[in-house]
């Protein structure tokens, strides 16, 4: 199954990734697809990534709009994509204002902006903090990604990220186990991981494989009763870096 039909991807856009558990996976996954099929594209976030995550597409690191958008514009031209950060702390890349992605976009310089909009410090699962995610307001589509190999777990800060926030959303304590239900709760919750997102939003579960497809049935069950954001389908997919793959998408 083709990712980016899966995820209903119709076109040009700004495509943000939230959440945890798999967002830069899906990110480099669409990459590569554009990549692939010749499409322009710009990779870039609002919050920080590994350096090494990113390094291989050479990105620009320019804290300047201006400074910023004529080097992207050179790149596109010689590479066919582009990725942008405003600069380099330690190991990570940091991210760039959302309205200067929007300003680009409607540019029209590049027609696919993909976004990593939120940070979970290598976690399963998150919920966000004050002031996150952050979402370009010409986002077409928002991408929220939970990672199905929480579920039976116990829930601890080692793999949930903002752990007192997910603890009083779910209204559990901490090594009690992670359910299906969770995971539809934390994304259909309006303090979930689509908190304030705009455009069409996506649930994406991370960490699948044809054994645990009865577990993302549960979630997409629990998902039809919990959900009170509007999410417009549930998509599952396996692998990690550039290898991620649709296994099943189901629209709601």
């Amino acid at each position: 199954m083709d990712l980016a039909q899966a995820l209903g991807v119709r076109g040009p856009g700004i495509f943000a990734a939230v959440g945890a558990g798999g967002k830069t996976s899906l990110l480099l996954s669409m990459c590569a697809r554009a990549k692939a099929k010749k499409e322009r594209f710009l990779l870039t976030a609002t919050a920080k990534m590994y350096f090494s995550q990113v390094a291989e597409f050479e990105p620009v690191l320019a804290d300047d709009y201006k400074e910023g958008t004529e080097r992207v514009r050179f790149s596109v031209e010689a590479r066919n994509y582009a990725a942008w950060f405003s600069g380099l702390q330690e190991e990570k890349v940091t991210g760039l204002p959302p309205e200067w992605l929007d300003r680009l976009f409607e540019s029209g310089m590049v027609p696919y902006v993909f976004v990593e909009a939120d940070g979970a410090r290598e976690k399963l699962l998150k919920a966000p903090g004050a002031g996150e995610p952050i979402v370009p307001q010409t986002c077409s589509l928002t991408l929220g990604v939970l990672n199905l190999k929480a579920v039976g777990q116990n829930l601890s800060g080692g793999n949930t990220h903002r752990l007192d926030t997910v603890l009083r959303l779910l209204g559990k304590e901490t090594g009690e186990i992670i359910s299906a239900r969770d995971l539809a709760l934390l994304a259909g919750h309006p303090q979930g991981i689509f908190k304030e997102c705009r455009g069409e939003k996506v649930l994406v579960i991370s960490g699948g494989t044809w054994p645990r497809i009865e577990q993302w049935k549960q979630v997409l069950a629990e998902l039809k009763r919990l959900d009170r954001v509007q999410i417009s389908r549930c998509v599952l997919t396996e692998g990690f870096g550039k290898e991620m793959r649709a296994l099943a998408a189901y629209p709601l």
